[in-house]
């Protein structure tokens, strides 16, 4: 306990006024590594090419014949197949919209309160970076993580460590981290492609 007394006198905390207009505009692409540890099973990892334009990510999972699209303006996420030249669409639920807000994709939505405390500034993956404690309130409830952002008017998530379901931890990493121009088409699916929405 006394630590998180400590904690709160000593550090400031933020409570952001966050510029929606200006994260939203946000245009990169990264690899992303994630990995899960767990008291249970054995670690998962999985890895993966990441790429984003505004309010739209596109995830190619590496060995995996499928492609992940996820509109947070829509709120829609789709499934592409490219084998098979399929892809379904569906309503993102609100633990995926909570994740990606957790990750530092988007910013927090009207239903959600983000704080912060800043822990310190350093390099990670080559990248000056800031290091904060994020909490995130919604519903009452709050959940935590600690955030590598890069030092720069983007404020590029660079490393995200938080728990999950009590028992895991997830660790996220975006490598080869590049800000540039990304083609709008690549976040929507291949026009002849069949929509098999509805089932």
């Amino acid at each position: 306990m006394k630590k998180r007394y400590g904690l709160r006198l000593f550090l400031p905390v933020f409570f952001l006024l966050i510029n929606v207009h200006h994260l939203s505009a946000r245009m990169w692409s990264a690899d992303l590594h994630v990995t899960v540890l767990s008291t249970k099973v054995q670690k998962i990892v999985f890895s993966g090419k990441f790429y984003q334009k505004e309010l739209q990510v596109r995830f190619e999972p590496s060995g995996m014949e499928e492609i992940d699209l996820f509109d947070f303006e829509r709120l829609i996420g789709t499934r592409i197949f490219p084998s098979d030249r399929i892809y379904f669409e569906k309503p993102l639920t609100r633990a995926r919209i909570l994740k990606a807000i957790t990750e530092g994709w988007i910013v927090p939505a009207p239903t959600h309160r983000e704080e912060r405390v800043f822990l310190r500034e350093g390099t990670v993956k080559g990248l000056k970076a800031r290091l904060y404690l994020i909490i995130i309130l919604t519903n009452g409830k709050k959940n935590y993580s600690l955030r590598w952002e890069s030092d720069d008017e983007e404020g590029i998530p660079i490393k995200v460590i938080y728990p999950s379901s009590g028992r895991e931890t997830i660790i996220v990493e975006y490598n080869h981290i590049e800000v540039k121009l990304i083609n709008a088409e690549i976040f929507q699916p291949p026009k002849d492609f069949l929509n098999l929405n509805p089932f």
